[in-house]
Protein backbone atom coordinates (compact mmCIF):
# COMPACT_ATOMS: atom_id res chain seq x y z
CA UNK A 1 0.00 0.00 0.00
CA UNK A 2 0.77 3.88 0.00
CA UNK A 3 -0.06 6.61 1.83
CA UNK A 4 -0.97 9.63 0.75
CA UNK A 5 0.39 12.69 3.15
CA UNK A 6 1.18 15.81 0.76
CA UNK A 7 1.21 18.35 3.95
CA UNK A 8 2.31 21.19 1.54
CA UNK A 9 -0.90 21.41 0.03
CA UNK A 10 -0.04 20.03 -3.24
CA UNK A 11 -3.52 17.62 -3.45
CA UNK A 12 -5.85 20.19 -1.35
CA UNK A 13 -5.21 23.09 1.34
CA UNK A 14 -1.61 23.05 3.27
CA UNK A 15 -1.61 21.27 6.30
CA UNK A 16 -3.88 18.80 5.02
CA UNK A 17 -6.77 18.46 6.99
CA UNK A 18 -5.38 20.80 9.65
CA UNK A 19 -5.44 23.20 7.25
CA UNK A 20 -1.65 24.39 8.75
CA UNK A 21 1.29 24.19 6.52
CA UNK A 22 3.81 22.19 8.62
CA UNK A 23 6.67 25.18 8.02
CA UNK A 24 6.21 28.60 7.46
CA UNK A 25 7.05 29.59 3.55
CA UNK A 26 8.99 32.17 5.28
CA UNK A 27 11.24 29.86 6.62
CA UNK A 28 11.72 27.27 3.42
CA UNK A 29 15.00 28.30 1.45
CA UNK A 30 14.52 25.76 -1.38
CA UNK A 31 11.75 23.19 -2.23
CA UNK A 32 12.93 20.04 -4.29
CA UNK A 33 9.41 17.76 -5.74
CA UNK A 34 10.42 14.32 -6.90
CA UNK A 35 7.60 12.56 -8.66
CA UNK A 36 7.66 9.12 -9.68
CA UNK A 37 9.70 7.17 -10.68
CA UNK A 38 11.66 8.11 -7.96
CA UNK A 39 14.71 6.98 -5.90
CA UNK A 40 12.97 3.58 -4.06
CA UNK A 41 14.40 4.81 -0.43
CA UNK A 42 11.83 7.37 -0.49
CA UNK A 43 8.89 5.36 -0.63
CA UNK A 44 5.76 5.70 0.66
CA UNK A 45 3.99 8.17 -1.46
CA UNK A 46 1.77 7.47 -4.27
CA UNK A 47 3.43 10.04 -6.44
CA UNK A 48 5.78 12.56 -5.46
CA UNK A 49 8.43 12.79 -2.88
CA UNK A 50 8.40 16.86 -1.60
CA UNK A 51 12.09 17.95 0.26
CA UNK A 52 12.32 20.89 2.02
CA UNK A 53 15.28 22.91 3.30
CA UNK A 54 14.73 25.77 5.63
CA UNK A 55 16.75 29.08 5.93
CA UNK A 56 19.80 29.47 7.98
CA UNK A 57 21.37 32.51 9.16
CA UNK A 58 24.35 34.48 7.65
CA UNK A 59 26.85 36.99 8.20
CA UNK A 60 24.58 39.75 7.98
CA UNK A 61 21.43 40.41 10.12
CA UNK A 62 18.47 40.28 7.75
CA UNK A 63 14.88 40.07 8.35
CA UNK A 64 11.07 40.37 7.35
CA UNK A 65 7.40 40.65 8.79
CA UNK A 66 4.11 40.38 6.85
CA UNK A 67 0.41 40.60 7.56
CA UNK A 68 -2.46 39.55 5.51
CA UNK A 69 -5.60 40.26 6.14
CA UNK A 70 -8.79 38.42 4.70
CA UNK A 71 -12.93 39.21 5.46
CA UNK A 72 -16.41 38.10 4.50
CA UNK A 73 -16.70 41.54 2.02
CA UNK A 74 -14.20 39.36 -0.56
CA UNK A 75 -16.09 35.89 0.00
CA UNK A 76 -18.75 34.82 -2.60
CA UNK A 77 -22.24 33.30 -0.93
CA UNK A 78 -21.84 29.65 -0.16
CA UNK A 79 -24.31 27.81 -2.13
CA UNK A 80 -26.69 27.03 0.98
CA UNK A 81 -27.04 30.25 1.93
CA UNK A 82 -29.18 30.47 -1.44
CA UNK A 83 -31.17 27.68 -1.18
CA UNK A 84 -32.49 24.84 1.20
CA UNK A 85 -31.65 20.98 0.61
CA UNK A 86 -34.21 20.53 -1.46
CA UNK A 87 -33.64 23.29 -3.73
CA UNK A 88 -35.88 26.15 -2.33
CA UNK A 89 -34.91 29.71 -2.71
CA UNK A 90 -34.19 31.29 0.51
CA UNK A 91 -33.06 34.35 2.12
CA UNK A 92 -30.26 33.61 4.94
CA UNK A 93 -27.32 36.01 5.70
CA UNK A 94 -23.96 35.78 4.03
CA UNK A 95 -21.39 33.37 6.51
CA UNK A 96 -19.05 35.88 8.40
CA UNK A 97 -15.25 35.56 7.88
CA UNK A 98 -12.69 37.41 9.25
CA UNK A 99 -8.73 35.90 8.55
CA UNK A 100 -5.39 37.56 9.89
CA UNK A 101 -2.47 35.83 9.48
CA UNK A 102 1.30 37.09 10.22
CA UNK A 103 4.64 36.17 10.75
CA UNK A 104 8.31 37.45 10.88
CA UNK A 105 11.52 36.02 10.45
CA UNK A 106 15.22 37.18 12.09
CA UNK A 107 18.28 35.45 11.03
CA UNK A 108 21.89 36.37 11.60
CA UNK A 109 25.28 35.41 12.56
CA UNK A 110 25.91 34.43 16.66
CA UNK A 111 30.03 34.16 15.66
CA UNK A 112 31.32 35.40 11.92
CA UNK A 113 31.81 32.72 9.53
CA UNK A 114 31.20 29.99 12.34
CA UNK A 115 27.89 29.85 14.03
CA UNK A 116 24.49 31.41 12.63
CA UNK A 117 21.21 31.57 13.94
CA UNK A 118 17.44 31.83 12.10
CA UNK A 119 14.19 31.69 13.43
CA UNK A 120 10.88 31.88 12.08
CA UNK A 121 7.13 32.83 13.62
CA UNK A 122 4.00 32.42 11.96
CA UNK A 123 0.69 33.13 13.23
CA UNK A 124 -3.22 32.26 12.09
CA UNK A 125 -6.38 33.70 13.37
CA UNK A 126 -10.00 32.38 11.77
CA UNK A 127 -13.18 33.63 13.04
CA UNK A 128 -15.46 31.59 10.44
CA UNK A 129 -18.90 29.62 10.11
CA UNK A 130 -20.46 27.30 8.36
CA UNK A 131 -23.88 27.52 6.83
CA UNK A 132 -25.71 23.87 7.84
CA UNK A 133 -28.53 23.25 6.07
CA UNK A 134 -29.69 19.39 7.17
CA UNK A 135 -33.98 18.60 7.46
CA UNK A 136 -34.94 19.47 10.68
CA UNK A 137 -36.54 16.10 11.72
CA UNK A 138 -33.49 14.61 10.99
CA UNK A 139 -31.64 17.33 12.77
CA UNK A 140 -34.07 16.41 16.09
CA UNK A 141 -33.60 12.65 15.44
CA UNK A 142 -29.90 13.26 15.60
CA UNK A 143 -30.16 15.78 18.65
CA UNK A 144 -32.09 13.63 20.78
CA UNK A 145 -29.99 10.43 19.67
CA UNK A 146 -26.99 12.24 21.60
CA UNK A 147 -25.61 14.27 18.34
CA UNK A 148 -26.08 17.87 18.82
CA UNK A 149 -26.60 19.59 15.74
CA UNK A 150 -26.92 23.25 15.34
CA UNK A 151 -28.62 24.47 12.07
CA UNK A 152 -28.37 27.61 10.43
CA UNK A 153 -24.78 29.57 10.99
CA UNK A 154 -22.37 27.65 13.24
CA UNK A 155 -19.66 29.68 14.27
CA UNK A 156 -15.87 28.66 13.87
CA UNK A 157 -12.94 29.46 15.29
CA UNK A 158 -9.37 28.68 14.38
CA UNK A 159 -5.98 29.33 15.68
CA UNK A 160 -2.76 28.09 14.49
CA UNK A 161 0.53 28.47 15.64
CA UNK A 162 4.51 27.40 13.57
CA UNK A 163 7.56 28.29 14.59
CA UNK A 164 10.98 27.36 13.73
CA UNK A 165 14.70 27.96 14.79
CA UNK A 166 18.01 26.56 13.54
CA UNK A 167 21.24 27.24 14.59
CA UNK A 168 24.20 26.36 11.99
CA UNK A 169 27.87 26.04 12.99
CA UNK A 170 30.70 25.44 10.88
CA UNK A 171 33.82 23.73 12.07
CA UNK A 172 35.25 23.52 8.20
CA UNK A 173 34.22 23.31 5.10
CA UNK A 174 33.49 19.27 5.47
CA UNK A 175 32.01 19.69 8.64
CA UNK A 176 29.10 21.33 10.13
CA UNK A 177 26.71 20.92 12.54
CA UNK A 178 22.58 21.90 12.30
CA UNK A 179 20.00 22.19 15.31
CA UNK A 180 16.65 23.11 14.35
CA UNK A 181 13.63 23.06 16.14
CA UNK A 182 10.19 23.60 14.87
CA UNK A 183 6.69 23.60 16.76
CA UNK A 184 3.51 23.81 14.78
CA UNK A 185 0.04 23.80 16.53
CA UNK A 186 -3.87 24.06 15.28
CA UNK A 187 -6.86 24.78 17.98
CA UNK A 188 -10.17 24.57 15.87
CA UNK A 189 -13.69 24.41 16.77
CA UNK A 190 -14.73 23.54 13.76
CA UNK A 191 -15.49 19.89 11.32
CA UNK A 192 -14.69 18.69 8.04
CA UNK A 193 -17.36 19.46 6.07
CA UNK A 194 -18.91 17.28 3.45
Amino acid sequence: GSSFNSSFGLAGQPGGRTGVAPISLEAIEQIQVSIAPYDVRQGASIGAGVNTVTRSGTNALHGGAYFYLRDDSLNARQHFEDFDVFGNAIDAPKAPFHQAQWGATLGGPIRKERTFFFASYEQLDRDAGTFVTIDPGVATTLSSSGFPVELGQVPAETQARSGLARIDHVFNPDHRLLVRVHYSSRDADDVDTF
